[in-house]
């Protein structure tokens, strides 16, 4: 059963009404609930649309109060009639009016648009998911869409209609991707470094978060011996190296850079803010320290800002996953706790990591 939202106590916590207890159990909370946290920053960015309506509603109301008052002055014979603040103000009172009213009608609207589309609040005109659209040259996916049972060749797997990255996170073909990568597909399949292809399904999707588990389901996929990386348990730390490897092209890429924020887009404290060149097709990609932990999931870039690229905590990756298991009873679901890669130097980091590295092709029919 779902637990019930205390909305009275998110309030008072957005507020800065809770006591200095009650505000640490509650932040540990958000830490182990991301439904919660969800819950709170959904109510944030409505108080912060709900305070912008506010303001426009209160000018609106100054300005048909000063016109009345102007209205008042020019009815009275004694007021001269060619004063040019008051003509101007009798030509101009409409629009002004219509440009208030406009704006508080936007702030309605954007209410309406966050408690209907709140999954896509994070894709702003600054905000760049990193899924690699490869539709600019379009073909017929109808074999692979009505033929998933048939092992597939390479040469049909020339024109995905998406790519990405995923990264496994169990040894028996539980693979971790974003959400936007996956999103309307009609079929998934993932190509590891030898160039071998399997079908997946997607088994849990969590659009707020922007993550998606995939589980391949072809035969022909051999499971892995171990798995040498794991979650970190807790927070990076601001300035540390983070390196990740994706797929903007067909070859796997490295990127190196430090952790320069430890909240997201926009104040997103679901992700940090790294500093690694990231370009489409990194999205799903993992985010490791020094010591080979996974500490996030590539998921976009500040269009505005050079250099500022996002990823998923891995807190809260854990957390969904630990919630995956619950729900669902999964037994063959099983998350690696030993990291193999600490003490390695980068290069072999890289060598072993690349393996468990994947793309992941897209296919629709539209």
């Amino acid at each position: 059963m779902k637990e019930e939202i205390d909305w009275e106590r998110i309030e008072n916590y957005l507020d800065g009404k809770l006591s200095t207890e009650d505000t640490n159990l509650f932040i540990h909370e958000l830490k182990n609930k991301p439904d919660l946290l969800n819950e709170v920053l959904e109510m944030k960015q409505l108080k912060d649309t709900l305070n912008q309506y506010g303001k426009r509603l209160s000018l609106k109301n100054k300005l048909d109060k000063i016109h009345s008052q102007y209205q008042n002055k020019l009815n009275n014979p004694t007021e001269k009639q060619n004063n040019k603040i008051k003509i101007f103000w009798i030509h101009h009172y409409k629009t002004m009016a219509v440009a208030a009213s406009v704006s508080i009608l936007f702030a309605i609207s954007t209410i309406l648009f966050l408690s209907f589309q709140k999954s896509e609040t994070r894709q702003s005109a600054n905000f760049r998911a990193l899924r690699k659209d490869m539709d600019k040259i379009k073909q017929s996916q109808n074999y692979l869409i009505n033929n998933m049972n048939v092992e597939p060749k390479v040469d049909d797997f020339k024109q995905p209609r998406y790519t990405g990255t995923a990264f496994a996170v169990t040894q028996n073909g539980y693979f971790i991707t974003s959400m936007h990568v996956i999103k309307d597909a009609d079929s998934v399949f993932i190509q590891n470094q030898k160039g071998e292809i399997f079908k997946a399904i997607t088994v849990l999707r969590n659009e707020n978060t922007d993550i998606a588990l995939l589980k391949v389901v072809s035969e022909s996929f051999e499971p892995y011996k171990t798995i040498p990386y794991s979650f970190a348990e807790k927070s990076g730390n601001i300035g540390e190296r983070v390196f990740t490897l994706g797929f903007p092209k067909d070859d796997i890429v490295y990127g190196e850079g430090s952790l320069s924020s430890l909240s997201g887009f926009e104040g997103d404290t679901v992700s940090y803010q790294i500093s690694i060149p990231v370009n489409p097709g990194n999205s799903g990609g993992p985010l490791l320290d020094n010591n080979g932990n996974i500490i996030g999931l590539i998921s976009g870039v500040q269009t505005e800002t050079v250099g500022a690229a996002f990823a998923i905590k891995s807190e809260n990756i854990t957390a969904i996953l630990h919630e995956f298991v619950k729900d669902t009873l999964n037994k063959d679901f099983k998350l690696n706790r030993i990291n193999h890669l600490s003490g390695q130097s980068r290069v072999n980091q890289i060598k072993q990591m690349r393996n468990y590295v994947v793309t992941v092709k897209v296919f629709n029919n539209k």
